[in-house]
């Protein structure tokens, strides 16, 4: 991640010094040595960008004594201590004094090092081409002089000590490395020599970062092995030194030039181009892990220190001017390694950002940042709608918004714009998070800890004991709705939410807040009453939504579409509530609008809930309706809905039927006179509905009662219908027959049973003989009759004998007219003959089967043995002839003394023989 953040700062500390050779900085301390031998400490004020007090100054010595006449070459702090190179000499002095403490080396030492990660050993290199190893007592604080002694081929362009291994590089600019523990010999690294400028530096215990060809930095093992890790370029300008601050690299070049690496995700951040009197003569950095945030330049007369600034004022500042990506990279760049601290500040950041973005009118970058938010690190959504929950509130943010919008010269938001922002911002969040805690909502004893950003729009204090997620829900789903309200999406926003049937908000718990948002509910929602009955419903304040409606139609009588809508909400509010009290009190409203949509309230009102006596008591007391009509559709619906047995009721509703049609047409009209208006009668719904229940199985009426009130009278199907329900088929037939429905009489005994067909024939030979009218409908009857014989005498159901008895004795076989009759008779008599036949065959065949079933048992139970001397028998064992013994049809043989009580059975195979014959 790139971004142009200023992460380090340089600045002068020192200036108009005399010929500088090397400086060497400590915890807090920084030793100068000039080449004239003279060393100054200087105190770091860390809190003053790292600015110098001088502490002591120790100047040359005279003949014979300390510095005299002496050149220094190089100084290094160890350990609160000094050791320098003077005319070629290791010298080890007191850091306070600079009283001379040992020797190290006495002469010939061209440059030393201390080892990285060993701050107890020191390496030197002379000028016999030796490396020499000092091991450092931290008990007695001195050294015990030299350890080791390595001999070199050639004094290295460059070297480094780091545990136990020597880096270095040689003349021909070759790395190469060596273990000590190991004893080995210098080897060379497999990797490209750079022929300009080789360098490294050491990174770890086990981890270089050198240069190739043409200044690429890559970074290998102390063995040499590459390490998977990005390249770094750096400039072609001739390196100086190249050091580490925390995971930054800095390259210092000797034109006065510093760049500034990230070596975890290699990329180049920053480039320092500074002015310094000379070119640099000496770098230093402390390795102690409080001070090495800074690094000591110093030419031969001025020292300039570059520094890493504060991250938390960095991150602050760049907050404050809402450069919220700045801020990310360098978070990035600050915790490069992914741990669980790097997690929950890089949360806190996320919390943080999304103030700083509300504050500039940033809505969606505030939204997102807060989706970056990992739900192991909650940040408290109470901190953001508890705290803009008011109208003057976000008037307040809204000018502060519009304020820094001016700052950095944007476009300011107008009033609406900016409130409808933070309203769907604000939804936004509320329903992201409630979404989380609905998973938690049934575990009661699971709370939660937050991170409360300190920049938040006013003073935020939690309630540490509502932390469990329903009391986390209410607020979120209290707040939600007045957000809602607020906003200009309403429709959308709260028919979605209602539609998820799990708000927290309890009416009874939170009475005060609740009353709030029944108030903004009934403001906003006066042009959406669908929406407002809605939101009533779902805190289950249902009389406040049947109110509603009712008002709303009485006070808009003209409005026939309001009027409507408010009678389909009724009845579904009291369909869906099933109350017998909100019925009592709204159903007659809805009766009286629209009987036929009332109806629909009758399909939930169950007659064991709802008392059918009293419901219609409660009927007959509903004025401007007519209530026969209605009593009558109750009654047909609770009965046939829910199958409810009463026979009461049953014929009530029968009468209810009966009595509507009755007043259309009197009940002692004929028939044959009304035929035509009875026609057109019967395409009315009473009509049919009377006939369907008759004939439904699930009615339970009293068939003797309601044909005694239909008896006589027009309703000549429905009383067919409960003449073949009380097997009354003769006066059913006769009445059709009567009325000329022939093949409707035809159609009855062929669907009630073909055993009817005698009764037909029967029924018109007696209306032919009853007949006062005509001959001409006389010979009509008589005719019928003798169609049916003449279409039914194939029935076993018609018996010849049964016919001829009923044959009137006036009727001649030899007319034309009887030909009918004579050929039913030869046709039913050489059927019955064949029958006869065919029983008598039937008989004998029987007999045959039975005879030779009975020869096959006979057979089966037959056994064939043959007898010689030593036949034996099965049970004793002994001799068989002369006397008396049984034969089984097995042929088992024994003794008849030596058979058991039940002859049946096999003494040997013990075989049940009775059984095994009984089905045979």
């Amino acid at each position: 991640m790139s971004c142009q953040v200023k992460l380090f700062e340089i600045n002068q500390v020192l200036s108009k010094q005399n010929k500088i050779q090397s400086i060497s900085q400590g915890e807090s301390q920084l030793f100068i040595g000039y080449q004239n031998s003279t060393i100054d400490s200087y105190n770091i004020l860390q809190q003053q960008n790292y600015q110098l007090k001088l502490q002591k100054q120790f100047p040359q010595q005279k003949q014979g004594g300390l510095f005299t006449k002496s050149y220094l070459e190089q100084i290094k702090e160890f350990n609160g201590n000094v050791i320098a190179i003077i005319d070629g000499a290791l010298l080890y002095y007191n850091g306070q004094t600079l009283e001379k403490i040992d020797t190290l080396i006495e002469k010939q030492c061209v440059n030393f090092t201390i080892n990285e990660f060993i701050p107890h050993k020191v390496l030197a290199i002379t000028k016999k081409k030796e490396a020499l190893v000092l091991d450092f007592d931290q008990k007695t604080f001195s050294f015990k002089g030299i350890k080791e002694r390595i001999n070199l081929t050639e004094i290295p362009l460059i070297f480094g000590f780091v545990s136990d291994y020597i880096i270095m590089v040689n003349s021909k600019k070759e790395y190469m490395y060596s273990s000590l523990s190991k004893n080995q010999e210098f080897k060379t690294y497999n990797i490209p020599k750079n022929e300009i400028q080789p360098f490294f530096k050491i990174i770890s215990e086990n981890e270089i970062f050198l240069l190739i060809s043409n200044n690429t930095g890559i970074f290998v093992t102390l063995q040499g092995e590459l390490i998977p890790k990005s390249t770094i370029q750096l400039n072609n300008k001739p390196i100086f030194q190249i050091n580490i601050i925390e995971n930054y690299l800095l390259a210092f070049y000797e034109q006065n030039l510093i760049q500034i690496f990230n070596y975890c995700e290699p990329a180049l951040i920053q480039e320092i181009q500074f002015d310094l009197e000379g070119t640099i003569k000496s770098i230093s950095q402390s390795n102690s892990k409080i001070s090495n945030q800074v690094i000591y330049i110093a030419s031969l007369s001025e020292i300039k220190c570059i520094y890493t600034l504060a991250f938390d004022d960095q991150i602050q500042k760049l907050l404050l001017e809402c450069k919220i990506e700045d801020a990310l990279c360098l978070f990035e760049q600050h915790y490069y390694k992914i741990t669980p601290e790097k997690q929950r500040k890089q949360n806190e950041l996320y919390i943080n950002a999304s103030w700083f973005c509300i504050y500039y009118g940033k809505f969606q970058e505030a939204q997102k940042y807060l989706e970056n938010v990992q739900k192991n690190i909650l940040f408290d959504v109470r901190q953001y709608i508890e705290i803009l929950n008011t109208e003057q509130d976000m008037q307040i943010l809204i000018d502060k918004i519009n304020e820094n919008k001016k700052k950095s010269k944007e476009n300011t938001l107008q009033n609406n714009q900016a409130k409808n922002q933070i309203l769907q911002f604000l939804i936004f969040i509320c329903k992201s998070e409630r979404d989380y805690y609905l998973k938690y909502l049934h575990e009661q004893n699971k709370t939660f800890e937050f991170f409360i950003s300190p920049h938040t729009f006013k003073n935020y204090i939690p309630n540490m004991s509502q932390n469990n997620s329903k009391q986390i829900l209410q607020v979120i789903d209290f707040n939600l709705l007045k957000y809602i309200f607020m906003s200009e999406n309403i429709r959308y926003e709260l028919e979605y939410l209602l539609s998820q049937n799990n708000l927290q908000i309890s009416p009874e718990q939170q009475q005060k807040q609740f009353i709030e948002l029944i108030q903004l509910a009934q403001d906003k929602l006066q042009q959406s009453l669908p929406l407002l009955s809605k939101f009533y419903e779902y805190f289950s304040k249902y009389i406040d939504a049947l109110n509603m409606w009712k008002e709303k139609a009485e006070k808009n009588e003209k409005n026939q579409n309001l009027i409507k809508q408010a009678i389909e909400n009724t009845i579904r509010i009291l369909k869906e509530t099933k109350k017998e009290a909100f019925i009592i009190q709204y159903l007659p409203w809805v009766l009286q609008q629209d009987l036929k949509k009332a109806y629909q309230v009758f399909t939930i009102m169950d007659p064991e809930q709802f008392y059918p006596s009293l419901i219609l008591r409660f009927l007959d007391e509903v004025p401007n309706i007519d209530q026969e009509e209605v009593k009558c559709e109750y009654l047909q619906t609770i009965l046939m809905n829910f199958k409810y047995n009463d026979q009461s009721l049953h014929n009530k509703l029968c009468e209810y039927f009966i009595n509507q049609l009755f007043q259309q047409f009197d009940k002692t009209y004929c028939f044959q006179d009304v035929r035509d208006s009875v026609r057109s009668l019967q395409q009315i719904d009473k009509y049919y509905e009377l006939l369907s229940f008759l004939q439904n199985s699930n009615s339970q009426y009293d068939a003797e009662q309601i044909l005694s009130l239909i008896k006589d009278s027009w309703l000549h199907q429905h009383q067919i219908y409960i003449l073949s329900k009380l097997e009354k088929h003769e006066i059913a037939l006769q009445k059709l027959i009567l009325l000329e429905n022939f093949e409707e009489a035809r159609s009855y005994c062929l669907n009630d049973s073909k055993k009817l067909i005698p009764i037909l024939f029967k029924t018109y030979l007696k209306i032919q003989q009853e007949e006062k009218a005509s001959s001409e409908k006389r010979n009509l009857y008589s005719q019928k009759a003798l169609e049916v014989l003449q279409q039914f005498s194939e029935f076993e159901e018609v018996n010849p004998v049964d016919i001829v008895d009923l044959i009137p004795n006036d009727w001649n076989f030899s007319d034309s007219q009887n030909n009918i009759l004579a050929i039913f008779l030869q046709q039913a008599l050489s059927e019955t003959l064949h029958k006869k036949r065919q029983v008598k065959c039937t008989k004998n065949a029987s007999e045959v089967s039975l005879l030779d079933n009975t020869l096959k048992v006979v057979h089966a139970k037959k056994a064939y043995i043959t007898f010689y001397n030593d036949r034996k028998c099965a049970v004793c064992n002994k001799g068989i002839l002369n006397t008396i013994f049984g034969l089984f049809p097995n042929g088992v043989v024994a003794h008849q003394s030596c058979i058991s009580k039940n002859i049946n059975i096999c003494p040997q195979t013990q075989q049940d023989f009775k059984k095994t014959f009984k089905y045979v």
